[in-house]
């Protein structure tokens, strides 16, 4: 049992122990295309360069251009042809780490772990935006910017159901299913779509509505707990001998 984002991470690791299923359960299956997209969004500010500047004694070169994320990029274009140089030198800081623990510093592998990383982010991003530029939205951030995906269907098969030969995906409030066959790549003619009327009577549990403050930091809190506290011990009073 996994939340979608660390099966994510777990299932797509080069050193996932988990073998493939024949069967796999979606639950709360309408937020796959959210939690698929969330997967693939790349973000990247100045704090992620940390282990790529230089550091005396183990690095051999340093570059002033990944101090900090590029402040001129004008487009994504600019901002992937900028990352592939990053990457290129994230490749000759792990040359220096490697060298560096080969002569004993034995504090070098947290920094080894993060470059690997940010590599492997990097060139995830890069491989998938040539597959389809025209897919990707370009943010630039005042200290970074961010890549993401406006559809996640191919990276839907890709992140999540190519762990199992089967997937039941069950939600309360899964979309119709020509929406969720265009949203998640899926071929309506591999599908069986089934659904059922809810087994609750609306009659037997009616919804009130009592709208309330929200309960948001702001300089009149004092008059919206209050406020709140209140319609609450009013509701408690008045269903004083009943439960749920």
């Amino acid at each position: 049992v996994f939340n979608y984002a660390y099966y994510s991470l777990k299932m797509n690791n080069p050193h996932n122990d988990i073998p493939r299923a024949t069967f796999q359960v979606l639950d709360e299956g309408h937020n796959a295309e959210a939690a698929v997209r969330g997967v693939c969004v790349f973000e990247l500010r100045d704090r992620s360069l940390y282990h790529v500047q230089y550091m005396p004694g183990i690095d051999t070169d340093d570059d002033e251009r990944f101090i900090k994320v590029e402040r001129q990029l004008a487009n994504k274009e600019d901002a992937i042809s900028w990352l592939e140089e990053l990457r290129n030198f994230i490749d000759m800081r792990l040359a220096d780490c490697e060298m560096a623990r080969g002569l004993g510093n034995k504090n070098i592998h947290k920094r080894i772990t993060s470059l690997d990383s940010l590599k492997g982010r990097i060139s995830d991003l890069v491989n998938r935006y040539n597959e389809d530029p025209d897919n990707w939205v370009f943010e630039k951030y005042m200290n970074g910017f961010k890549f993401s995906p406006l559809l996640v269907g191919d990276y839907f098969h890709e992140i999540i159901t190519r762990h199992a030969d089967y997937q039941l995906i069950m939600s309360a409030t899964l979309p119709p299913e020509d929406v969720l066959c265009d949203r998640l790549a899926i071929d309506p003619d591999e599908i069986f779509y089934y659904t059922m009327p809810s087994p609750f009577d609306p009659d037997l549990a009616p919804i009130y509505s009592y709208p309330q403050p929200t309960m948001t930091y702001s300089p009149d809190m004092t008059n919206k707990r209050n406020r709140m506290g209140g319609s609450i011990a009013a509701l408690m009073k008045a269903y004083s001998e009943e439960r749920g």
